[in-house]
């Protein structure tokens, strides 16, 4: 991402680069109530040419889904 103006802080333009990785995994043998349960896993890095303005984050996720 590119932005039109310089950071009024910095005296530069910022550009962030970022890469996000997702996954989950159902197991369909399981039911809840018609409801198969799910788990994913998240990582995303930021990287910005602003060194205070890259970050890093990871998440854990589950949930229930059903076909219809």
């Amino acid at each position: 991402q590119r932005y039109d103006a310089e950071d009024p802080l910095f005296g530069v333009r910022q550009v962030d680069r970022t890469v996000r990785l997702s996954g989950r995994v159902r197991h369909r043998s399981i039911r809840f109530g018609g409801f198969a349960p799910w788990v994913g896993f998240s990582v995303e890095r930021n990287r910005s040419n602003i060194s205070i303005r890259e970050s890093r984050s990871r998440g854990v996720f589950a949930g229930l889904s059903r076909s219809f």
